[in-house]
């Protein structure tokens, strides 16, 4: 709003720029998303956000899906795992195992564990793990592990439409009712041809953090992931934000599901420390010794030991600060965007993983205080770490760790020629 100023001598009125309101921020954003990515919209009250493990174990476990098949015979079921974790029998059991029973219950026409572009579970009690993995002859391309690149082909032309903006303006048509609009987000890099990858997830961060980076966008965030290591771009980006007030949450080296472990990983949780360490002395080299990121390490007792947990959370929340109409003092700021998916935002998710997750932006003030409620959980068991803590003998990382990262960065590096 602009402010009128009175002077006794002269009468004129002057006036003050202002800064763009959340919703022209949003509105502006949203129509750069709409050339990205497809999106449907729909009401904040529909979005339960699970805050707890426990919460997720009860909303999907297999008991709760199976009451359901039960008590609707018109129900289908698909699910779509990982064919090399969700196979791993060690040291429990694993995906496949543990949905086979629901396929031997309800049969193949109401339980499919497959996509039209994987292997399909089948019971098989005559294993040890209770099922088998079958490349289906209906499926209408071959095996990846027959003719591989045939396979990226195909796989690539049924993709691309699937994930890229729809150009139709019926798709684009927006809802009155609506408040929140999603976007559906994909990494799959190893399905397309080197000369053609659309997929969508990084083009998209990379947008929204270059957005957040102009100079007229008041805006704070919280980016968080488990194995910190962010891609070169989404680096550059953090390193380089103009927003204020910013924090990134990643995990203690207690709280590494590597630590102490045998062997070659036991060093990752030293290896995480450095790559840590090496952001917080760009953001000082860049910024300023008070530079306008936070780091924050979350650990809740140690892992392997009795009530200690892992944290393996990832996602990121964008807050528009915005002043109460009532008092000069700004409001405690709340997400009207979130990214939340599979992705650990590194140069290995995009690259030689696929991912898949979403983009939620909204302004349902009543999701957005949900979305605070859940960035705020995230931190309750967190602590801010600074350079006289990196610099604690406990945090030293050896040179055997260092040597090793560069092995291991250099064989990537080969690996993608």
């Amino acid at each position: 709003m602009k402010q009128r100023a009175h002077s006794t001598s002269t009468g004129s009125i002057a006036t003050t720029p202002t800064a763009p309101s959340p919703a022209s921020i949003l509105g502006a954003f949203t129509n750069e998303c709409d050339r990205i990515a497809p999106k449907f919209e729909v009401d904040g009250s529909q979005i339960q956000i699970l805050r707890t493990p426990s919460e997720f174990y009860e909303t999907l476990k297999i008991s709760t899906l199976q009451q359901a098949l039960r008590a609707k015979p018109g129900l289908k079921l698909s699910i779509l795992t990982d064919a090399l974790r969700g196979t791993r029998e060690s040291p429990n059991a694993s995906c496949a195992s543990l949905l086979a029973p629901l396929v031997s219950e309800f049969g193949a026409d109401r339980v499919e564990i497959l996509s039209s572009l994987s292997f399909l579970v089948s019971p098989d009690p005559q294993l040890p793990a209770g099922y088998t993995l079958e490349w289906p002859s209906s499926n209408s391309c071959p095996s990846p592990l027959t003719d591989s690149q045939k396979y990226i082909s195909h796989a690539s032309s049924i993709l691309t439409p699937l994930i890229q903006a729809s150009t139709t303006s019926s798709s684009r048509s927006s809802n009155p009712q609506a408040n929140t609009t999603i976007y559906p987000i994909s990494q799959f890099t190893p399905l397309f041809p080197s000369t053609s990858d659309t997929s969508t997830e990084l083009p998209l961060l990379t947008r929204l953090l270059t957005f957040l980076n102009s100079p007229t966008t008041s805006s704070s965030w919280t980016f968080t992931a488990g194995y910190f290591n962010p891609s070169p771009t989404l680096t550059s980006l953090l390193l380089h934000t103009t927003s204020k007030n910013n924090t990134v949450l990643t995990a203690s080296p207690h709280a590494n599901g590597f630590y102490n472990s045998p062997g070659v990983s036991g060093m990752l949780p030293a290896a995480y420390t450095l790559l840590l360490r090496k952001f917080l002395v760009a953001a000082q080299k860049i910024q300023g010794p008070s530079p306008s990121v936070t780091l924050r390490e979350w650990k809740r007792g140690t892992v392997n030991e009795p009530e200690g947990w892992t944290y393996h959370a990832k996602g990121l929340w964008v807050s528009f600060p915005t002043q109460s109409p009532s008092s000069s003092t700004t409001e405690t700021p709340k997400p009207a965007i979130t990214v939340l998916g599979s992705s650990n935002y590194t140069k290995r998710s995009y690259t030689l993983d696929l991912e898949t997750g979403l983009m939620i932006v909204t302004r349902d003030p009543d999701l957005q205080e949900r979305l605070r409620q859940e960035r705020d959980g995230l931190g309750e068991w967190a602590s801010e770490i600074g350079m006289k803590e990196f610099q604690s003998s406990e945090r030293r990382v050896g040179l055997h760790v260092r040597i090793a990262m560069w092995i291991v960065g250099s064989w990537v590096v080969l690996c993608k020629k």
